[in-house]
Protein backbone atom coordinates (compact mmCIF):
# COMPACT_ATOMS: atom_id res chain seq x y z
CA UNK A 1 0.00 0.00 0.00
CA UNK A 2 1.68 3.60 -0.81
CA UNK A 3 1.45 5.37 2.46
CA UNK A 4 1.15 9.07 2.28
CA UNK A 5 4.43 11.23 1.40
CA UNK A 6 6.48 12.41 3.93
CA UNK A 7 5.48 16.12 4.54
CA UNK A 8 8.16 18.56 5.02
CA UNK A 9 9.49 20.91 7.99
CA UNK A 10 8.27 20.60 11.26
CA UNK A 11 4.31 20.04 12.73
CA UNK A 12 3.01 23.41 13.19
CA UNK A 13 2.93 23.81 17.12
CA UNK A 14 -0.69 24.29 18.17
CA UNK A 15 -2.07 24.77 21.68
CA UNK A 16 -5.29 23.43 22.85
CA UNK A 17 -6.51 20.26 24.20
CA UNK A 18 -9.56 19.11 22.79
CA UNK A 19 -9.32 15.44 20.76
CA UNK A 20 -10.32 15.07 17.38
CA UNK A 21 -14.03 15.75 17.02
CA UNK A 22 -16.79 12.98 15.60
CA UNK A 23 -18.37 13.03 12.42
CA UNK A 24 -21.25 13.81 13.61
CA UNK A 25 -20.33 16.88 15.72
CA UNK A 26 -19.69 19.15 12.63
CA UNK A 27 -23.29 18.71 11.43
CA UNK A 28 -24.19 22.26 12.35
CA UNK A 29 -25.90 25.06 10.02
CA UNK A 30 -22.51 26.44 9.89
CA UNK A 31 -20.63 24.41 8.25
CA UNK A 32 -20.27 21.62 5.45
CA UNK A 33 -22.19 18.47 5.79
CA UNK A 34 -20.89 15.00 5.78
CA UNK A 35 -23.92 13.32 3.29
CA UNK A 36 -26.57 11.58 4.50
CA UNK A 37 -29.11 9.18 3.24
CA UNK A 38 -32.00 11.41 4.10
CA UNK A 39 -30.46 14.42 2.30
CA UNK A 40 -30.52 12.41 -1.08
CA UNK A 41 -32.49 13.78 -3.92
CA UNK A 42 -35.65 12.15 -4.99
CA UNK A 43 -34.34 9.89 -8.14
CA UNK A 44 -36.81 10.63 -11.21
CA UNK A 45 -39.03 8.56 -12.91
CA UNK A 46 -36.67 6.67 -15.51
CA UNK A 47 -33.35 7.78 -14.41
CA UNK A 48 -31.06 5.26 -13.76
CA UNK A 49 -30.71 3.27 -10.54
CA UNK A 50 -26.76 3.35 -10.40
CA UNK A 51 -25.98 5.73 -7.10
CA UNK A 52 -23.59 9.15 -8.35
CA UNK A 53 -19.98 8.22 -7.33
CA UNK A 54 -19.99 11.03 -4.85
CA UNK A 55 -23.13 9.85 -2.88
CA UNK A 56 -21.25 6.10 -3.14
CA UNK A 57 -17.86 7.53 -1.73
CA UNK A 58 -19.97 10.00 0.87
CA UNK A 59 -21.34 6.38 2.47
CA UNK A 60 -17.48 4.79 2.63
CA UNK A 61 -16.00 7.67 3.95
CA UNK A 62 -18.65 7.82 6.98
CA UNK A 63 -16.67 4.51 7.58
CA UNK A 64 -13.41 6.05 8.85
CA UNK A 65 -14.95 6.75 12.23
CA UNK A 66 -13.77 8.93 14.82
CA UNK A 67 -10.53 10.90 14.66
CA UNK A 68 -11.55 12.34 11.06
CA UNK A 69 -13.13 15.35 10.01
CA UNK A 70 -15.15 14.62 6.35
CA UNK A 71 -16.63 17.80 4.56
CA UNK A 72 -18.67 17.62 1.57
CA UNK A 73 -17.69 20.56 -0.67
CA UNK A 74 -20.75 21.24 -2.45
CA UNK A 75 -22.30 21.91 0.84
CA UNK A 76 -20.30 24.48 1.61
CA UNK A 77 -18.61 25.91 -1.80
CA UNK A 78 -19.78 25.07 -4.65
CA UNK A 79 -16.62 26.07 -6.59
CA UNK A 80 -14.24 24.29 -4.60
CA UNK A 81 -13.70 21.91 -7.24
CA UNK A 82 -13.03 18.44 -5.39
CA UNK A 83 -16.51 16.32 -3.85
CA UNK A 84 -14.57 16.32 -0.37
CA UNK A 85 -11.92 17.44 1.87
CA UNK A 86 -11.10 15.33 4.79
CA UNK A 87 -8.94 16.17 7.39
CA UNK A 88 -7.19 13.35 9.75
CA UNK A 89 -3.77 12.62 12.27
CA UNK A 90 -2.70 11.06 8.68
CA UNK A 91 -3.20 14.13 6.94
CA UNK A 92 -5.54 16.50 4.85
CA UNK A 93 -6.90 15.65 1.39
CA UNK A 94 -8.94 16.68 -1.56
CA UNK A 95 -11.16 13.67 -2.77
CA UNK A 96 -12.40 13.08 -6.21
CA UNK A 97 -14.68 10.69 -6.70
CA UNK A 98 -15.10 8.87 -10.64
CA UNK A 99 -16.79 6.25 -11.81
CA UNK A 100 -15.04 5.04 -15.26
CA UNK A 101 -17.02 3.78 -17.78
CA UNK A 102 -15.83 0.05 -17.47
CA UNK A 103 -12.47 -0.53 -19.20
CA UNK A 104 -9.11 -0.50 -17.78
CA UNK A 105 -7.15 2.20 -15.90
CA UNK A 106 -3.44 2.88 -16.35
CA UNK A 107 -2.00 5.67 -13.81
CA UNK A 108 2.01 7.50 -14.02
CA UNK A 109 2.92 10.85 -12.41
CA UNK A 110 1.09 13.30 -14.63
CA UNK A 111 -1.27 11.55 -16.47
CA UNK A 112 -4.76 9.11 -15.96
CA UNK A 113 -5.10 7.15 -19.10
CA UNK A 114 -8.78 5.01 -19.13
CA UNK A 115 -9.11 2.44 -21.59
CA UNK A 116 -5.82 3.99 -23.58
CA UNK A 117 -7.02 7.46 -23.70
CA UNK A 118 -5.44 10.47 -21.45
CA UNK A 119 -8.14 11.65 -19.24
CA UNK A 120 -7.56 15.23 -16.78
CA UNK A 121 -8.24 13.58 -13.56
CA UNK A 122 -4.51 13.97 -12.28
CA UNK A 123 -4.04 17.71 -13.22
CA UNK A 124 -7.60 18.34 -12.21
CA UNK A 125 -6.87 16.52 -8.68
CA UNK A 126 -3.77 18.49 -7.76
CA UNK A 127 -5.26 21.81 -9.06
CA UNK A 128 -7.90 20.85 -6.19
CA UNK A 129 -5.55 20.31 -3.27
CA UNK A 130 -3.55 23.25 -4.57
CA UNK A 131 -6.18 25.27 -3.88
CA UNK A 132 -7.44 24.10 -0.86
CA UNK A 133 -3.79 24.12 0.54
CA UNK A 134 -2.79 27.51 0.02
CA UNK A 135 -6.76 28.98 1.20
CA UNK A 136 -5.85 26.73 4.56
CA UNK A 137 -2.30 28.07 4.65
CA UNK A 138 -3.51 31.62 4.80
CA UNK A 139 -6.64 31.19 6.98
CA UNK A 140 -4.26 29.74 9.54
CA UNK A 141 -1.16 31.36 8.72
CA UNK A 142 1.06 28.30 8.95
CA UNK A 143 2.08 26.03 5.41
CA UNK A 144 -0.53 23.10 4.97
CA UNK A 145 -0.13 20.23 2.85
CA UNK A 146 -2.99 19.09 1.38
CA UNK A 147 -2.77 15.46 -0.84
CA UNK A 148 -4.55 14.77 -3.98
CA UNK A 149 -6.53 11.44 -3.91
CA UNK A 150 -8.94 10.21 -6.81
CA UNK A 151 -11.07 7.67 -5.78
CA UNK A 152 -12.38 5.26 -8.70
CA UNK A 153 -15.70 3.24 -8.42
CA UNK A 154 -15.79 -0.37 -10.03
CA UNK A 155 -12.90 0.11 -12.27
CA UNK A 156 -12.25 -3.16 -14.40
CA UNK A 157 -8.34 -3.01 -13.42
CA UNK A 158 -5.73 -0.43 -12.90
CA UNK A 159 -2.20 -0.10 -13.06
CA UNK A 160 0.70 1.65 -11.99
CA UNK A 161 4.09 2.76 -13.54
CA UNK A 162 6.53 5.73 -13.15
CA UNK A 163 7.62 7.15 -9.53
CA UNK A 164 5.24 6.00 -6.73
CA UNK A 165 6.57 9.21 -4.58
CA UNK A 166 5.37 11.41 -7.58
CA UNK A 167 1.55 9.81 -8.33
CA UNK A 168 -1.43 11.33 -7.00
CA UNK A 169 -2.49 8.65 -4.91
CA UNK A 170 -5.34 6.64 -6.97
CA UNK A 171 -7.49 4.12 -5.35
CA UNK A 172 -10.50 1.82 -5.80
CA UNK A 173 -13.19 2.75 -3.62
CA UNK A 174 -12.79 -0.78 -1.87
CA UNK A 175 -9.86 0.51 -0.27
CA UNK A 176 -10.05 3.84 0.94
CA UNK A 177 -10.43 3.77 4.12
CA UNK A 178 -7.95 1.14 4.48
CA UNK A 179 -5.55 3.32 2.66
CA UNK A 180 -6.34 6.19 4.98
CA UNK A 181 -6.69 4.87 7.85
CA UNK A 182 -3.38 3.04 7.77
CA UNK A 183 -1.57 5.45 6.52
CA UNK A 184 1.49 6.93 9.00
CA UNK A 185 0.23 9.91 11.35
CA UNK A 186 1.79 12.92 10.34
CA UNK A 187 -0.61 15.28 13.05
CA UNK A 188 -0.38 14.95 16.74
CA UNK A 189 -4.48 15.09 17.70
CA UNK A 190 -3.92 18.40 18.65
CA UNK A 191 -3.39 19.77 15.40
CA UNK A 192 -5.75 17.81 13.58
CA UNK A 193 -8.27 19.26 15.44
CA UNK A 194 -6.93 22.93 14.78
CA UNK A 195 -7.16 22.17 11.23
CA UNK A 196 -10.93 20.48 11.35
CA UNK A 197 -11.53 23.92 12.97
CA UNK A 198 -10.49 26.06 10.57
CA UNK A 199 -11.67 23.66 7.21
CA UNK A 200 -15.56 23.15 9.09
CA UNK A 201 -15.80 27.14 9.50
CA UNK A 202 -17.27 27.99 5.73
CA UNK A 203 -15.69 31.51 5.80
CA UNK A 204 -12.51 30.08 5.38
CA UNK A 205 -13.39 28.84 1.84
CA UNK A 206 -14.81 32.64 1.16
CA UNK A 207 -11.59 33.63 -1.11
CA UNK A 208 -12.57 31.26 -3.73
CA UNK A 209 -16.38 32.20 -4.39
Amino acid sequence: MTNVASREGAEPAVGGDAPPRRVSQLLSPNSWNLFRRDAAPARPRGWPRRIPAEVEVARILGELGEGWTILRASDGLADFGADFLVVGQSGIFTISAARPAGGNIWVDENVLWQNGRPTDHVRTARRHAERAASVLAGFSGIPVNVAPVIVLLDPDDISFGGDPARRVRVLPSDLLVRSLAESRPVHSPEATAYFAMIAEECSTWSALR
